[in-house]
């Protein structure tokens, strides 16, 4: 036999049902009733207050919002979430505000006692604050926030701009000489103070410089001292003239040697024939020097061109370092984000393996009251 409610004493299944309903039998749009005040008094000013003018007016505070907020979820970011929220800052004096706290202080100022206090000083500053108030009314009302007068002045700006470009350019074409030495001295003061700053930032422990190298300096600035040598070197006025003479003198030579070798071909003369030798290895050996000294001139622009290649590569490859290093730091930011997420998951699998436990317990408990109750109110029925 199945059990019902209808069995049970004092419950009533045949009266009328009864259902709770609103007291309010009208729906919602229609009690809806436009925003007015309370007193509706002509004396009253009830208009609506615009937020930006009151603040323009009053405020001197304004709160910012957080921004550049780290939603992450990392701990150590730059900007975590947990700091979110707002910053106070405060805001600059309005002009407005400006000309009646002025006004208000003149005010006070009349009020005063006139023997402390001048006469002349508060109509002075009346006066001067009436003009301030017929600038600000001129300036509203030239709706695009132009003032008169305000495009002649650009105009015999942009005038004065071009007559001193004008200038400026005629004292370069006079002055080029001047300026190129003055631009020279100028680089290489530049040039000592950046090898000065690279010295004091401790440039020379970086990998453009290789283990155990003879060179202190930077590369750049080697380069240009080489090609400064070199530049004195092969552009010398005096080496030149030294090259001629020794031209001359080996032209000399041969020809002394030509007519002293014609002359004393019979002659037997072992001492003389020795010098004569001597000379003619010195001779020869300073004909080698120039000839190696023109074939030097021809290979040194090669070698600048490759060193200055070099100090590219060399640059290039100090980018590299740099990048790689960036990204190991990236990875190892990375990687401690991970350990945290490993811990924080294992710890997360601990919690639901334990409330796992608890339900279950809680479920055998609960069928336990269930078959308990169902058997006494099996025997209560039998």
């Amino acid at each position: 036999m199945a059990f019902t409610f209808s069995e049970l004493p004092d419950i009533h299944d045949q009266t009328q049902e009864i259902y709770e309903t609103s007291d309010i039998e009208s729906s919602g749009a229609e009690n809806e009733a436009p925003d007015q005040p309370f007193f509706q008094n002509e004396e009253i000013d009830n208009d609506a207050i615009d937020v930006t003018t009151a603040r323009e007016k009053f405020s001197k505070n304004v709160l910012v919002g957080e921004v550049e907020v780290d939603f992450s979820g990392r701990i150590l970011g730059k900007h975590p979430i947990h700091r979110s929220g707002y910053q106070t800052s405060s805001c600059e004096e309005p002009y407005d505000q400006k000309l009646s706290r002025i006004r208000r202080e003149v005010e006070e100022l009349r009020l005063q006692d006139a023997s402390v206090l001048n006469k002349k000083d508060p109509i002075e500053l009346d006066q001067t604050l009436t003009k301030l108030e017929e600038a600000v009314q001129t300036h509203q009302v030239d709706q695009v926030g132009v003032e008169v007068g305000y495009s002649d002045r650009i105009k015999v700006a942009f005038e004065q701009a071009d007559q001193l470009l004008k200038q400026t350019a005629s004292q370069k074409v006079n002055s080029g000489a001047i300026g190129t030495q003055k631009d020279i001295s100028a680089i290489l003061d530049l040039e000592a103070r950046i090898y000065h700053l690279e010295r004091s930032l401790g440039h020379e422990g970086t990998n453009l410089n290789t283990v155990g190298s003879r060179y202190s300096i930077p590369i750049n600035t080697v380069l240009q001292e080489i090609e400064r040598k070199l530049n004195l070197v092969l552009h010398s006025p005096q080496l030149t003239k030294e090259l001629e003479k020794l031209r001359d003198l080996s032209l000399d030579t041969e020809r002394k040697s030509a007519f002293t070798h014609t002359r004393d071909e019979d002659s037997s003369d072992d001492g003389r024939s020795e010098e004569k030798k001597e000379r003619e290895r010195e001779i020869d050996a300073a004909l080698e020097k120039i000839a190696e000294v023109n074939r030097l001139g021809a290979i040194v622009p090669s070698v600048i061109s490759r060193l200055k290649t070099l100090q590219t590569v060399h640059s290039d490859m100090a980018n590299a370092v740099q990048a790689v290093n960036d990204i190991d730091s990236s990875l190892t930011g990375i990687h401690s984000d991970m350990s945290r997420w490993n811990d924080s998951i294992n710890q997360l699998n601990l919690k639901m393996d334990a409330r796992e436990e608890t339900f279950s317990q809680n479920k055998k408990e609960i069928i336990a009251k269930i078959d308990q109750l169902s058997s006494r109110i099996e025997a209560l029925h039998s």
